[in-house]
């Protein structure tokens, strides 16, 4: 396990280092010394070194320290972390301040922190990163680890969205908490604020636990035989199944869901199921590679965030960017998700217009058509 806090669990004292007292340390620390780790925190003395493992007669984790200069000190906890982000976390607007240097510190110094983890990070480590200091350093740990199971504790209330947005950098804070698996808070008003500013804020899909960003979350429906079902299981497939699958589809129209993988011998079975899943382009397709016997590593390939399309014999894409329930805000973000991959996929060999059309239109609907200058400059 590796621990990462703006304070460390241990200070100096006449015989050399002590737990140091408060309510992180007191709770963390028992659980670090039994699963063993790394505990990364901002260098609490001059004497303290980068790897000091600990305690010193009988070690049973490492603390990493994170050296900070005075200047960074002041901009990154007494300025952004305790004169911006805490008092507007607690109502208090009338008492932050908004200053370029605190932001820009914040930034640097949460990389520094991701950075000093990816160094300790060794494979199945669970990454527990707390608190309003490091809002930013889950999005880094999963740019640099994406197989890394990251999980963050906020520890002080998350206000309404109303107050949140009034943040400049609201968004990217957002998507720097939402590079972690888990997140954890108090009560379940704090959970509710936090996933009404993902939702208004990021355009994000929501329910009551959970966020759907980026292809952080995707549900995948597996239809198959009894056989492969433990497989479709053990790669994290959320629903496994068949032929009560294939009634609740066709009888409810339950679309709970984002991909559906399905073994070559069942097609006969889900075949009907063409008028409902085809319009909304979640037919198993071989083409796709949805139609398969080797449903594990198509799972898990849909569950890391794969996008699906399909090419035309014109050369045009086709991909689905939401469902009618989405808010507006959701479609745009999911529209432009898919269009900045296909904008950085471009040959580096491709010559003139690239982007040559784009349509928007809802099941069986009408073409929307959406100019593409607007659309490059709106995704740059």
């Amino acid at each position: 396990m590796i621990v990462t806090s703006n304070r460390g669990p241990i200070r100096k004292s006449e015989d050399g280092w002590e737990a140091s007292i408060g309510g992180m340390s007191t709770a963390l620390m028992p659980v670090l010394k039994d699963v063993g780790g790394v505990w990364v925190a901002m260098q609490d003395h001059d004497d303290m070194p980068i790897q000091l493992p600990y305690p010193e007669d009988n070690p049973q984790f490492t603390v990493h320290s994170v050296p900070l200069s005075q200047e960074e000190e002041d901009n990154y906890y007494y300025g952004m972390s305790n004169t911006v982000l805490w008092p507007v976390s607690h109502y208090m607007i009338q008492h932050f301040e908004l200053k370029k240097a605190y932001i820009n510190t914040y930034r640097s110094v949460n990389e520094r922190f991701a950075e000093a983890v990816v160094e300790e990070y060794q494979e199945d480590d669970v990454v527990w990163i707390q608190d309003y200091h490091l809002m930013i350093a889950p999005k880094h740990v999963r740019e640099a680890r994406p197989d890394a199971t990251i999980g963050h504790f906020w520890h002080i209330p998350w206000p309404a969205m109303e107050v949140f947005r009034i943040l400049p950098w609201s968004r990217e804070l957002l998507r720097g908490m939402l590079g972690s698996d888990l997140i954890g808070f108090h009560v379940r008003e704090y959970v509710d604020n936090f996933l009404e500013s993902c939702r208004v804020l990021l355009g994000a899909e929501v329910d009551e636990n959970a966020v759907y960003w980026e292809g952080r979350e995707v549900r995948v429906l597996v239809l198959a035989n009894e056989s492969k079902q433990d497989e479709a299981e053990d790669a994290g497939a959320d629903y496994v199944g068949l032929d009560d699958y294939i009634e609740r589809i066709e009888n409810d129209n339950w679309l709970d869901f984002e991909a559906v993988v399905a073994t070559p011998d069942v097609m006969s079975k889900i075949g009907r199921l063409g008028r409902i899943l085809g319009p909304r382009g979640l037919m198993p397709n071989p083409k796709s590679g949805t139609v398969t016997m080797d449903v594990a590593e198509t799972v898990e390939e849909l569950k890391s965030g794969k996008i699906e399309f399909r090419v035309d014999k014109f050369g045009n894409l086709h991909t689905p960017v939401g469902k009618a329930s989405f808010e507006p805000e959701e479609l745009s973000e999911n529209a432009k998700a898919f269009l900045s991959e296909v904008l950085r996929l471009r040959p580096a060999a491709s010559k003139g217009l690239y982007l040559r059309s784009v349509t928007l239109s809802a099941t069986m609907g009408p073409a929307i058509p959406i100019d593409p200058s607007a659309v490059r400059t709106g995704l740059r």
